[in-house]
């Protein structure tokens, strides 16, 4: 047996092989040369890990053969379908932007539920999980444009909306309003709330003491407020919060007088927006939503009549969506 030459890469193995005319096969073919058929090693190089890699003469390789162009288009043709496009994504592009969504892929034919297609078996369990969810997104969206499309077109449909003196559970109406679903005003009025109204909570709605003086309570508005809601379908951006206001205001807003829908739960499932730490589509506020939507906010916000005919806007939008393939 031949002993043969031996460098090691942390003796500076690597500059005196190349000195020596030695060279891997990865360095013959970026020289454009390729091994002979039975091409004889001549040395060998060991690096810090034990290692040994086989190194050839330089003179004694062939010239690399040149790729046609015919050779050149097949192969771009294999890569493009033997290659896991998960996988590529990243190693290449994970930096530069996100991942697809598989209602792209889909459209472009990587991937159709039922075949891997373009995955490799890692990647085709993640991405079968993910179209799963996707269709069950599809379907939530689907169920909230239904029912957006039932509230628009049912004529015992209404808005309502309110502000207050704050968030807690001492704080009373200073607002409301009720639109019907054709957008006619049925209420519009300002509320006395028998407490004072503090200056931060002013200036978001512009309500201020003096305005409520001569305004009738809720309880004065109770039996217009009954003529209104009885038999009809309310809707209202954020119904647990106006609920409770209408409660602590001294009117009777139980569930089981009045049916409700809540309009940011509707639109949150339409948006789609999880939120893993609550485990539910996210919230979006009537501002946010409106923006999202590319709607113009009805003349000044946080005024009653205004939220009610913005939530109606919305729901009418989001009547108009198209029912998205599954």
């Amino acid at each position: 047996m031949i002993d043969l030459p031996l460098y090691k890469t942390y003796e500076n193995g690597w500059e005196r092989a190349d000195q020596d005319g030695f060279y891997t096969k990865t360095q013959l073919r970026k020289q454009g040369k390729a091994l002979r058929k039975n091409q004889s090693i001549r040395a060998q190089i060991k690096n810090h890990y034990g290692e040994c890699y086989n190194l050839y003469r330089l003179e004694e390789s062939r010239e690399k053969r040149q790729v046609t162009e015919k050779q050149r288009i097949a192969l771009a043709e294999g890569r493009k379908h033997g290659t896991c496009i998960g996988c590529w994504h990243d190693r290449h592009m994970s930096k530069l932007r996100p991942f697809p969504h598989l209602e792209e892929l889909q459209d472009n034919g990587h991937f159709t539920g039922g075949t891997h297609n373009t995955f490799c078996g890692k990647c085709y369990q993640w991405a079968w999980r993910e179209w799963e969810n996707y269709l069950d997104r599809q379907r939530v969206r689907q169920d909230a444009i239904h029912t957006a499309q039932e509230l628009v077109t049912q004529k015992n449909t209404v808005y309502l909306d309110t502000e207050t003196t704050g968030l807690g559970q001492q704080d009373r109406i200073v607002d409301i309003a009720i639109v019907d679903s054709a957008g006619e005003v049925l209420l519009n009025t300002l509320v006395n709330p028998k407490q004072h109204i503090s200056s931060d909570v002013t200036a978001i709605h512009g309500i201020t003491d003096t305005m409520v003086v001569d305004a009738p309570t809720i309880l004065d508005l109770t039996p217009q407020l009954e003529h209104l809601l009885t038999g009809t379908q309310i809707v209202i951006y954020n119904v647990n919060f106006d609920r409770r206001m209408l409660v602590q205001s001294g009117f009777p807003a139980c569930a089981e007088m009045y049916s409700y829908i809540c309009a940011m739960n509707l639109y949150a499932r339409w948006y789609g927006e999880w939120s893993k730490y609550h485990g539910n589509y996210k919230w979006q506020s009537l501002t946010v939503a409106l923006q999202q939507c590319h709607l113009e906010f009805p003349e000044t916000a946080h005024r009653a009549v205004n939220d009610a005919q913005a939530t109606r806007w919305l729901l009418a939008w989001m009547a108009e969506r198209e029912i998205l393939k599954s």
